[in-house]
């Protein structure tokens, strides 16, 4: 598995799903293959130096390949030498191997999140969180936050919305001036517009809808027309609605308002931060004790060093 490998490891026969292939050239001149391979434990990048004639066709996105290489460590991070690759028919592999799973079951996931939304008093926003989470189970606890950075595997939606909660249930209680029904209802609904917005964990992409309206303006659609349909509090509504527009806290992130309440501010602090640390601890993830990572375009172009003494 990606997670357990080290530099010198030898690959014989190791299977992968293709997350994506391109053919580029060096600086002498020469091809070469440069991918992205997935498991269920995460994703590596890998070279292919000699470009042979079937390689585009065997790496192609999507295909699941069985990998002969080493494990090479390249500005110290691990990276794939494939030497030789060649297709697994889909019948022959079980698809669950190669997609992340988050470290939550569903059971787990939904046993916190029915203690989180019974810790809302309000009836108006447990009314609205209870039935669109009633009416959207199967997908909110099935897909990703992401398409990439963090959260961009099975169940990752759920576990950063329920991270976002837990966080919230703990401020609430340091800042004693919150509106915790407020809030609790913000997190538990801030990302509901990415069950549109994407396809689902395996291979996911944007959907049209994704693509041209966006999570923040699909979930906010949502949330809407369920506080008419059950008759929420129009102050309230309002509220909640605010909540969502905003999340993303400023207006070059996507949000096409700027939070106008505490409530609506932390919850933008909140969202940003479990979505830095969760990409962090991925990064981290393929970098060796001791050493750096490449840079992060997400961290604003920064690198990351992986302690010895760290905790992983």
């Amino acid at each position: 598995m990606i997670k357990d490998f080290v530099d010198g490891d030898i690959l014989e026969r190791n299977e992968f799903l293709v997350i994506s292939c391109t053919l580029q050239t060096t600086v002498s001149g020469s091809k070469y293959l440069s991918v992205i391979l997935q498991d269920k434990t995460g994703k590596i990048e890998a070279k292919k130096w000699t470009v042979e004639n079937q390689d585009l066709d065997t790496l192609k996105e999507g295909n699941i390949v069985s990998i002969n290489g080493e494990i090479n460590k390249y500005k110290g991070v691990l990276q794939v030498k494939i030497q030789d690759c060649f297709l697994v028919l889909p019948q022959n592999a079980n698809l669950e191997d190669f997609i992340p799973q988050s470290n939550y079951s569903k059971l787990e996931l939904e046993k916190e999140f029915n203690r989180l939304l019974e810790t809302i008093k309000d009836m108006d926003y447990y009314l609205i969180v209870s039935k669109i989470y009633e009416d959207y189970h199967d997908k909110l606890f099935f897909f990703p936050a992401a398409v990439r950075n963090h959260h961009n595997y099975e169940r990752g939606l759920m576990t950063h919305t329920i991270s976002m909660a837990q966080i919230s249930e703990f401020l609430c209680d340091h800042y004693k001036n919150l509106n915790h029904d407020l809030l609790l209802a913000g997190a538990l609904l801030h990302d509901l517009g990415k069950i549109i917005e994407f396809n689902g964990p395996i291979l996911t992409k944007y959907t049209d809808e994704g693509k041209l309206l966006g999570h923040i303006s699909i979930g906010f659609s949502i949330v809407r027309q369920y506080a008419e349909k059950l008759n929420i509090n129009k102050d309230k509504a309002t509220l909640l609605e605010h909540m969502i527009l905003s999340h993303h806290g400023k207006l070059e992130f996507g949000s096409p308002i700027l939070p106008m309440t505490k409530e609506a501010l932390l919850l933008s602090m909140i969202d940003d931060m479990d979505a830095k640390m969760e990409l962090c601890t991925e990064v981290l993830k393929t970098v060796e004790k001791g050493e750096y990572s490449s840079r992060i375009f997400a961290l604003d172009d920064r690198i990351l060093f992986n302690p010895k003494d760290d905790k992983d």
